[in-house]
Formats: structure tokens, sequence, C-alpha cells
């Protein structure tokens, strides 16, 4: 049966999707902290005594849980029919939901299709059944509301800023200004041409278009909209006298070039709920001069009056996209243009936000709206700061919330994060020198936008974690490479990567890597033979995927430190069965490591996987030989990875929530693993050789004999189903060099590991 709009108008409902993974950042560095708690899935990280985390009652009624706001952002994700129904623009807004957002208000909305402010601009389309629209639109609202996120929808008109339309509407006919020169000039003449002005009909059929669309989200399940009075678009253009010529009733003063807009909330109102929201989205941009800021403000006065929740300041249009880069920093300004933005902008800075001078401003006028300021926020010190001296209400931030759809909750309200060091950062794309050349403000800025939008689109729910032990080089490195190489897999899979020091050059190139293959992954420091460093990397690992700030973990695999091959060794003590307990920290810090984040990895395919496993000969040594002898590193963690791949594998095989949980040993295809005698000489040789030959060097030409047991480890990652022992005896077997018939070693181990009641989901640990 099909659904009319006006069936579900009184009565509106919230579905609320299936679990998705979130996603974070593309590629970041994480410090982590100690924190054994495990808080709802649905509930941030506590935000200790934040102003930005109180909640606030809009006019309408309408309780949002915390101060931050997801500013509208132009996501070009409409399908052919300019409605929200593909999968991509429900997987953006489904992270978003997830986010713990006070507020998310969505990309531009069109109210009508027939004028679009780019081609993948959403739209209403009065052409479409009712029904259809309505369902998809419904489809949207489930997801923007999912797990209590308040959603508004931005509804807008573009008038004259609409690219090759010939019959353009405007309030009056004047063209917009990109500059004198020449190549502005020519820009504006192809490409927006000069608008028609409104008749008095068009503009009151407009007025009714926002109308329906108001009340066609109100069905559809949305919070409420905004009006899109900002940036340039057809309700800015009415309210500037720079490009509103009329002397009727919607032009020839400040409160005339205001009456679309208080028409449109008027009729608005009566076709929506009392607790409807509706707020209003406007430009700062315009206030340069006293006559400005006095037209302005009683337009904010008349705008007040007429019933609005909230107030967005916000700045930019296409002639000067302020909206985009902030003051000061659009291409193509004159210098002197340059010279007095920079003075006006100062006062700003300090507390960092592009629009406060103007929003203290209205605070003045219309002191009882609550009012949201967007852009330049940067800290969390100083979105408090602006709170606390009353220059806002709520916090916008649009470019932020596309870097970490999850910021409320990683970051700004994540009480782990103390606020001198809750810092978030956006991508600036510089304009080329030509840019400046043609003096195009446009132009300049598109190459920004377009970065944006394109992450924007490619934002999507992870299918799992992948957490590799010791990432910087040899077979970890390998494994990130071999991972990189696969397109799909990168955008699916997050990385959690450990790493021994975070300043390496290595780690800067797999960061600009990962960020060209949009794959979204974090480097975090571990001493890998540090128990307590271990500690603190699964706590926060664990923490996260509860709070479901990280998908679970589909792979975690551990590599050996190629580092310390030839330079590092330890011995080892056997006992009668030819195994011992190893002094090799680094093996302990994998058991426990693997032992702490059980609890989080995928309990239905989930695997971990070590690699290379190594050997000693069959039989093993005896406790008198192996009183004259050291293992070499390598041989040595070989060892230690397949007594625990093998006592991994035997316990979760029975245990009642893990049993699909597999283990993998990787049998390495390097060579030179075996027992070396203690000879002093022959090490120092080895170190003279590194020294005086680089290329023999772990990062040299050498260690590409590493990418064979690095590409086979991502096929056991990616491809192979569970239960497959690469290259070595079939599963749950192993030599005797891993034979311990009374457990005494894992007993043993476990305790050398810190390991105690409590650390591990797994039944039989002991």
């Amino acid at each position: 049966m099909q659904t009319s709009l006006s069936a579900v108008t009184a009565s509106r409902k919230t579905r609320f999707p299936c679990y998705q993974a979130p996603v974070g950042r593309t590629c970041v560095l994480v410090q982590t902290s100690v924190e054994s708690r495990r808080p709802s899935l649905l509930q941030p990280p506590s935000a200790m005594e934040l102003r930005i985390s109180k909640s606030l009652t809009l006019r309408c009624g309408l309780v949002l849980p915390n101060r931050l706001v997801k500013a509208a952002t132009a996501e070009g994700l409409a399908d052919s029919h300019h409605l929200p129904a593909n999968q991509t623009c429900l997987d953006v807004y489904g992270q978003w939901a997830r986010g713990g957002w006070g507020l998310v208000i969505t990309g531009n909305v069109q109210v009508d299709a027939a004028h679009l402010g780019d081609p993948g601009n959403i739209a209403v389309d009065a052409s479409l059944p009712e029904s259809t629209s309505l369902a998809a639109f419904q489809a949207w609202a489930a997801t923007c509301s999912s797990h209590g996120t308040r959603a508004v929808v931005q509804l807008c008109h573009p008038g004259r800023q609409e690219a090759f339309k010939k019959d353009k509407m405007a309030p009056s006919a004047i063209p917009m200004d990109f500059g004198t020169a020449l190549v502005p000039r020519l820009l504006n003449r192809i490409v927006f041409g000069t608008p028609r002005a409104m008749t008095v009909d068009e503009i009151q059929t407009v007025v009714s278009q926002f109308a329906h669309a108001a009340r066609l989200m109100s069905a559809a399940g949305f919070s409420g909209i905004q009006l899109h009075a900002a940036h340039g678009y057809l309700l800015a253009q009415f309210l500037s006298a720079r490009s509103n010529a009329r002397t009727d009733a919607y032009g020839g003063s400040a409160a005339a070039r205001a009456r679309i807009v208080v028409d449109i909330i008027h009729a608005v109102r009566r076709v929506v709920p009392r607790d409807f929201c509706v707020g209003l989205k406007l430009n700062s941009v315009d206030v340069g001069h006293a006559a400005d800021l006095g037209d302005r403000l009683e337009q904010v006065r008349a705008i007040a009056a007429a019933g609005i929740d909230f107030l967005e300041v916000s700045g930019g249009t296409f002639e000067d996209p302020l909206f985009s880069t902030g003051p000061g920093r659009a291409p193509g300004r004159l210098p002197q243009e340059e010279e007095k933005r920079k003075k006006k902008e100062e006062s700003t800075v300090i507390r960092e936000a592009f629009f406060l001078e103007f929003a203290r401003a209205v605070r003045e006028t219309a002191a009882d709206i609550p009012l949201v300021v967007t852009g330049g926020f940067r800290t969390r010190k100083g979105m408090e700061s602006a709170l606390a001296d009353g220059s806002c209400d709520l916090i916008g931030l649009a470019r932020p919330a596309v870097m970490d759809p999850l910021l409320p909750r990683t970051v700004l309200l994540n009480s782990d994060i103390p606020t001198g060091e809750a810092r978030i950062s956006v991508k600036t794309i510089p304009p080329s020198p030509i840019v400046k050349m043609l003096g195009v403000k446009l132009i300049g800025v598109g190459a920004e936008i377009d970065w944006y939008t394109r992450k924007m689109q490619r934002i999507s729910p992870c299918k799992g974690s992948i957490v590799i032990f010791d990432a910087s080089d040899g077979v970890g490195r390998g494994c990130i490479d071999e991972l990189l190489r696969r397109p799909a897999a990168a955008k699916d899979y997050y990385g959690i990567y450990c790493v021994e020091a975070t300043d390496d050059s290595n780690v800067s190139k797999l960061l600009a890597r990962a960020e060209e293959a949009d794959h979204k992954c974090e480097l975090i420091p571990l001493r890998h033979s540090d128990l307590t460093s271990t500690r603190k990397v699964a706590e926060s690992i664990n923490k996260r995927v509860a709070l479901g700030l990280l998908p679970p973990i589909a792979s975690l695999v551990f590599c050996p430190d190629a580092e310390i091959h030839i330079t590092r060794q330890s011995q080892i003590r056997m006992n009668g069965t030819g195994s011992g307990h190893s002094e090799n920290k680094q093996s302990l810090s994998q058991l426990l490591l693997c032992l702490l984040l059980l609890q989080s990895m995928d309990k239905e395919s989930g695997r971990i996987v070590f690699c290379p496993t190594g050997s000693t000969p069959q039989g093993g040594y005896g406790d008198a030989e192996s009183k004259s002898l050291l293992y070499s590193h390598s041989s040595m963690e070989g060892s230690s990875q397949r007594y625990t791949a093998q006592q991994l594998s035997a316990r979760l095989s029975t245990d009642p929530e893990l049993s699909s949980v597999c283990v993998v040993g990787i049998e390495p295809q390097l060579s030179g693993i075996g027992i070396v005698r203690q000879i002093t000489a022959w090490f120092l040789v080895a170190i003279t050789a590194l020294l005086l030959f680089p290329r023999l060097g772990p990062r040299s030409w050498v260690a590409a004999k590493h990418r064979p047991t690095a590409e086979e480890t991502i096929r056991v990652v990616l491809d192979y189903a569970n239960g497959i022992y690469v290259g070595a005896a079939a599963i749950r077997e192993s030599g005797t060099d891993c034979q311990d018939d009374t457990g005494r070693l894992w007993r043993e181990n476990l305790v050398a590991a810190g390991i105690k009641e409590g650390d591990t989901v797994l039944a039989n640990w002991r």
C-alpha cells in the first residue's frame, strides 16, 4: 500500500537501521590512555563538566543533548530523481548519526527540482508521486535520526546562483560580480549570466514551495528544517541591498527585503506541528559598515518575531566564498582588501570563530534566540570560551565533521582527552598561482570544496578493524603496503597500526599513502617490550570498540620486529618438553595484547595471525644444551609465537563464545632463522656490516624479501576462510618445540605478562 503525505503528517515515526561499524579519520596519530570502563554503546565517554556537553532546549521544545552541531555540507549525493535514496547518502548520514552530535543539519535540499544549485542536489520534485518522495525522505530521516540524533533539513533555492541556466530568477536583474578583470567578467557571462527579476506571483510560489518542503520533512520524521538565507542563495539575495533593488513590498528597505523570509516562516508554521523546529542560516559577510550592520540587525528583529527556534551565523557567497575559506583566505582578493580583512579579523581570531563579532551584535538584538556560530573553531578550549562569554549557544562544525564524522565522541566530548589537547584539524588546499592571476575567488576555493565533497562521498561503514603489532618495518610494513594495493579492501577496513616511533620517516610516508588510498587508519605508539604500554593500548581499543567508535577487530596480526633480528638476542630457558619461559618481553606483549583484545574480536569471523611463526629443530633442545646457546631473536620469537598460537587455538576451539575466532600461523619465507652460538666476534661483524653497508639494512632493497610473507599474510587476512594454516602443519598442530603437556609454560607466561582475573573474556584462559 502506498503511503500518502497527509496520512503521516500528524503521527511521525522514527526507524532505527541495523548496526553499522563507524569510521574514523582518514589517517591519524593516536595517543592512548588507560580506561577500563565499558560504557553504553550509544553514549559518548563522560564529558566531565564541559559547556559543550550541556543540553539545550529550543523554543519549540526540541531538546538538543549537547551544543555541537554538524553544520550543513553540500554532499551532492542525490539519485537520478534528486532524492536521498542511494545507499552512499544513507551511509554518510548513518555515520554522522552515530557521532554523538547535538544536532545534525543536512546538506541543502532545493525546494524546486527545476532549480538546482548543483546537479547532485537533493530536491523536492513536485512531478514525482507523493508516496515516492515521502518514502525516500522517510528512509533518510530514519538514518539521520538513528541513535537518538536530532536532525533538521536545510531548505534552499539557488536564485541567480544556478550555473548554465537560461531562465534563472533573482530579486532583481543584477548579475553576480566576480570582479572587473577580463576573466571574471567572462566567467560571469558564460556560467551565470544576468537573471531576470521575479514577479510577485513567483515570489509567492517560492514561499509555497518552502512550506510544502517543510511539511514533507515533518511527515518524513525529521525534527525540523533550516531556511538557507546565507552564502548568496535566493533568500540571501533578497536580504542584501547589493542584489535586491526592488521598490515593491519585497524591497526598498531592510524590513521589506526580509519580507520573503518572514512570509516563509509564517507559511511553514501553518503546516507543521508546534514542536517542529524552524531555524535560519544567515550571512554575516555583508556587515562591513555601520549601515550594513544596522540593516541586518533590523532584519534579525523581524525574523525573530516571526518565530524561529535558532539562528546560525555563517558567511560567504559565490562571489566571495568566505564560508569555505574563512577571513583573509579567499584567493583573488586585492592587497588593500587583504589588509582591511586582516585588521577586522584580529579581534575574531582570539576566540577562533570567523563570525563571532557579528554574532555578538545579533545576540544583543535577539537575546532569546539560540545562536549557532559556524566556522573557525579548532579546539575544545575555543568552543568553551565562546559559550562561556555568551557569544553563541551552539558550535557549528562543517569541514571537521567531514574529516571525522564521530568527532564529538572521539575528541570533543571524550574525557580521556584533556581540554588542552582536544584539537581538530581540517585540510587546506592552496590555490595554484594561476588562480591568483585570474582573480576569481570561486575558482580558488573550488579545489578545496571538491576535495571535501569527494571525501564526504567516501564516508562509509567499515567491515572491521585490522590491528597490526609492529607496523614500522619488515613484514608489518609490507602488510600495509599489500593492503593499500587493494583499493576496495583499503576502504573497507580500518587500520590500527602499532609502531615504536611515530616520528619515523617511514611512518610519514605511510600516512601519505594511506590518505591517497582513502584508507582510514591510525598509528598508535606502542613500545613492543613494555607490558604497561601494551595494556594501555589494549584498554583504549577495547573501550572504543565497546562504544562503537571502532568496528570489531577482523584480524589481529603479529609481525616480527625487523630492526632487532641481528642486533638483539635473548635467552630462553628450556623445560623437559623442549619449551621454556622466554625473557623476551615482546613475545609476552603479544600474548598480553592478544588475550586482552579477544573481547573486541569479531566473534563470527575474527582471526589472529602470527607471522612469521619460525621453528626450532624437531625434538627441541634440552636444558644442558640450552645453557651454552642463545636463540637469535627471530628464532626465539618464532618458537614463542608458535607455542602461543597452538595454545590459543586449542582454548578458543572449546570457548562457548569465541570458538569461531581462528588462529592462523604463516611460515616465514625468509632465510636465516635458526639458532646461533654466542660468538662476540660474529655479533660485532654483523653490527659493522649494518653501519658500513646501508643497503643491507632492514629498510633497504633486501627488505623486499619480506614481501612474499606480507603478501601471504594479507591473503590470510582478507581472502582465506577460517581454519587455514598457511605453509605449515594443519591447524592446532605444531612441532615439538611447542609441546607443553603440563601447561607449566603457559601459566608461567601468564604470570610474566601480568595477566590476571578479569583481563580476558577467554573462558579457559588459565
